[in-house]
């Protein structure tokens, strides 16, 4: 991830989808340094890619470690991810590289944080800014409500079908939020990603 020079562009904003991530959830200060170097990790200069290859894995490795000792779930680095997975699921297998889905995710849980008043307007357009300084896709597939809503994963047990995500209060300040799914389809229709088939 970022190392190798053959990576394409499109490799490497990839690759930094797993780094902001990890960042957006579990440390502010690590977070501002990638809004300041995104520029320099694109072009891949080595200060700044070995501090981020030194880092990412540390602060992974912490918030694993914490999601065992207070048996997390679900954890904090499922943010953005659970919505990707559902975004490649409705796509198939190869229209995106994997950290553009959960590029895609964050996006989404932005976008939806934001809605239910979770993230502040000032946090959501950090984290977006960033999304998009780095490369990743953020236009959603256009994709039918029935067909997000199947893939959608709704804990069925309860009433009323709801999904557990996790959503940024702010930077480094996750929450897990269970959501109804018609917020998410609410959501995904002011992004434009509902189509009428």
């Amino acid at each position: 991830m970022l190392q190798a020079q053959q990576e394409s562009p499109r490799e490497v904003s990839a690759g930094l989808a797993e780094i902001i991530k990890c960042a957006a959830v579990g440390d502010a200060e690590f977070f501002a340094w990638l809004e300041s170097q995104l520029d320099a990790l694109r072009a891949r200069e080595s200060a700044a890619v070995a501090h981020a290859v030194q880092r990412f894995p540390e602060l992974r490795a912490q918030m694993e470690a914490q999601d065992r000792q207070l048996q997390r779930a679900p954890s904090p680095l499922s943010f953005g991810s659970r919505l990707g997975g559902v975004i490649e699921s409705l796509v198939g297998y190869g229209q995106y590289l994997h950290g553009e889905t959960v590029g895609l995710g964050m996006w989404m849980a932005t976008a939806l944080g934001e809605d239910l008043g979770v993230q502040s307007p000032s946090s959501a357009a950090r984290l977006r800014d960033v999304l998009v300084r780095a490369g990743l896709p953020t236009r959603l597939p256009r994709v039918a409500a029935a067909r997000w809503l199947d893939l959608l994963p709704v804990d069925r047990t309860g009433p009323q079908g709801m999904l557990e995500l996790v959503l940024l209060e702010d930077v480094a300040r996750p929450q897990v939020r269970r959501v109804p799914p018609s917020a998410v389809l609410e959501a995904l229709d002011k992004a434009g990603a509902l189509s009428s088939g």
